[in-house]
């Protein structure tokens, strides 16, 4: 099935997803008691948005914790995105796609170091492979670090098989409300 018709499907389908906070609890009890969680000094994480798994816990938690918690800022050229620390949900605006990013007036540029990166997607399969939105942001990002990294979704945008091209990055863990899926782990990288 060709991306653009599957990415619309994937769309309907969470949606649909009903028990959203029950189903957002779960996924956070699973990503936190991982031990790529517990062993992370910093978690890059996504500030979730239409329909998308909550994060906005798993920042307060990661805060709460000690932990530097970071966020992408989309930039003006195609793909381009960079990660800001923040400390407080008071640092963040409406970004390029309106979803919250932080300040890049108040907050510090990441230095690209290890640590757990929580990623987005329409849909994942159980190798790892993720159907993103599109635009590549991930996957140049993922391709430039040596990181952990954990993706989330609704158990029904977890698949048997996704397409996936050369350049598309896979992810280590898929969370869901039912559990963790280990997929392409190779070791850990913090």
């Amino acid at each position: 099935m060709e991306k653009t018709a599957l990415r619309r499907q994937c769309l309907a389908k969470r949606a649909a997803v009903a028990d959203r906070e029950e189903k957002d609890s779960a996924i956070f009890r699973h990503v936190t008691a991982l031990e790529e969680w517990r062993r992370a000094p910093r978690v890059y994480l996504y500030l979730s948005a239409k329909g998308e798994p909550d994060t906005f816990a798993l920042a307060r938690a990661a805060l709460g914790s000690g932990k530097e918690v970071l966020a992408p800022v989309c930039g003006e050229g195609e793909g381009q995105m960079q990660f800001y620390a923040f400390s407080s949900f008071q640092e963040l605006r409406p970004g390029k796609w309106g979803i919250l990013e932080p300040d890049p007036q108040a907050c510090r540029l990441s230095e690209n170091k290890k640590g757990l990166c929580l990623v987005p997607g329409l849909a994942f399969d159980k190798s790892g492979a993720r159907l993103g939105y599109g635009k590549g942001y991930y996957d140049r990002f993922l391709a430039a670090m040596e990181i952990d990294t954990v993706g989330l979704c609704y158990q029904a945008l977890l698949m048997e098989h996704l397409p996936a091209e050369s350049h598309d990055k896979r992810v280590g863990l898929v969370a869901t409300e039912a559990g963790v899926t280990v997929c392409a782990r190779e070791g850990s990288k913090l």
